[in-house]
């Protein structure tokens, strides 16, 4: 997994060396251990995907990053 910041956004980047299966959404059921990640991904990032690389495939998304609030300068 790698994070970066970048033009305000944070980049998570997780690599797989399983090519074979490509990140789909899907619908998991009450008793399911797993299905859920992408619906997560899904509501909290600004998007996402996946890249086929040589050896591995990289899942990717970007999160918005709020811009710092500037507080007034003081005068005295």
């Amino acid at each position: 997994m790698t994070l970066t910041l970048h033009t305000g956004q944070l980049l998570l980047e997780v690599s797989d060396p399983d090519k074979e299966k490509t990140p789909a959404p899907r619908a998991a059921g009450q008793h399911d251990e797993d299905g859920r990640g992408l619906a997560v991904i899904e509501a909290l990032a600004g998007g996402w995907g996946y890249d086929l690389r040589r050896f591995t495939e990289c899942a990717w998304a970007t999160f918005p990053m709020p811009r710092p609030e500037v507080a007034p300068a003081c005068s005295g």
